[in-house]
């Protein structure tokens, strides 16, 4: 298999993934320095071989994106427009398109794509093509609803018309998050 993990945080289901198919090639992206760096380290604690990490965001399109955090702690970083921090206090990542890590590192296929992106996933999956999609088996993910103008509905409906039996549920400690899986059929 190859995993994509988008969102790869500080490495739980990148880790995760590469333990449960120890055969399988993982690319976790992670566009923040501290959580990159943490990813990084949980691999080489981990003794992880099987995956290979990218310190970049995944967006619609190749560009450079600014991000703001409401604190220093890595894990609460947000890329809600409303999150923004002024020019100076934002950092900026280069970001991929899902088209050209299938085109890149997953060798033209994706067995199952994880995202954990804080409001990125109606970017990265509603501007994909029928193209990018059909190259994809698999969707796990946690949707936030309530930063974009979008909603799990968007994704449900869009994932469903590119072929996807599709499932949510919501996340029962917070309203505006939840889980999402897909599967092609």
């Amino acid at each position: 298999w190859t995993v994509v993990d988008i969102g790869g945080g500080i490495g739980d289901y990148t880790i995760f993934a590469a333990y449960g198919c120890p055969n399988a090639r993982v690319l976790a992206f992670e566009p923040f320095p501290e959580s990159f760096q943490l990813l990084r380290e949980n691999l080489g604690l981990n003794q992880i071989e099987n995956v290979e990490i990218f310190s970049q965001a995944v967006s619609s399109q190749e560009r450079t994106l600014q991000f703001g955090s409401p604190s220093n702690d890595p894990l609460s970083m947000q890329t809600a427009r409303s999150m923004l921090a002024s020019a100076g206090d934002a950092l900026q990542v280069p970001a991929v398109s899902l088209a050209s890590i299938i085109n890149g590192p997953a060798s033209g296929r994706i067995d199952l794509l994880k995202l954990d992106c804080e409001g990125a996933e109606y970017d990265i999956l509603l501007n994909s093509t029928p193209n990018v999609l059909s190259k994809i088996d698999r969707i796990v993910m946690e949707y936030h609803d309530g930063i974009t103008p979008f909603s799990h509905d968007d994704l449900v409906k869009y994932l469903t018309e590119h072929g996807y039996k599709v499932d949510w549920w919501k996340n029962y400690a917070h309203d505006h998050i939840g889980y999402l899986r897909a599967q092609r059929i």
